[in-house]
């Protein structure tokens, strides 16, 4: 068996899971099989998991034992599971709210991230997918967010909210980093 320094790290989605597309990588050099946690739900990270084992145990295998990385990049704050897309227009009015396992009306947007209420303002501005899609906070009570449109889209579940922390930080805590080059 050969040893090398350089590693071969392969991300692994949709069109490389299956067992035979791991083989094939694995033969062509992969070392690293990462799979990303933003997007993989944890029932298909656990196969894919146990596949690259399965590959791992075969006594065949002859180009070293495939690891694992799985990155995750920390919490973040994501619609919630939903059978709908909506498609939102400049000047709707949505909600958007906390409640976990309640069901809640077609024009409210679940969100995963318990404190939203309180991290925002009236007025604040939350964007989603990198500000593809705009909302203005307009009014708020203990589990809801009453929002307009600002930049419309399809909203899809698993979205990431990028949101206007109240007092999120200032200069002087970063002043230590020398970021002024």
């Amino acid at each position: 068996m050969d040893f090398t320094r350089t590693k071969i790290i392969c991300t692994i989605g949709p069109a490389t899971q299956d067992i035979t597309s791991l083989r094939q990588l694995h033969k062509n050099g992969m070392n690293v099989a990462r799979i990303n946690m933003s997007h993989a739900k944890h029932k298909s990270a656990k196969a894919i998991i146990d596949r690259i084992h399965k590959i791992n145990n075969d006594s065949k295998i002859n180009h070293g034992k495939i690891g694992i990385l799985l990155d995750t990049q920390g919490p973040e704050i994501r619609t919630g599971d939903t059978e709908l897309t909506m498609d939102l227009k400049v000047g709707d009015e949505v909600t958007l709210t906390v409640r976990d396992q309640v069901d809640v009306e077609t024009s409210s947007i679940k969100i995963n991230y318990k404190d939203l209420i309180h991290s925002v303002s009236e007025g604040s501005k939350i964007s989603v997918d990198n500000g593809l899609i705009n909302f203005k906070v307009l009014s708020k009570d203990e589990e809801t967010l009453l929002c307009k449109v600002l930049d419309g889209g399809c909203l899809l579940e698993g979205s990431i909210l990028h949101i206007q922390m109240k007092d999120c930080y200032n200069d002087r805590q970063f002043a230590h980093l020398n970021l002024n080059h």
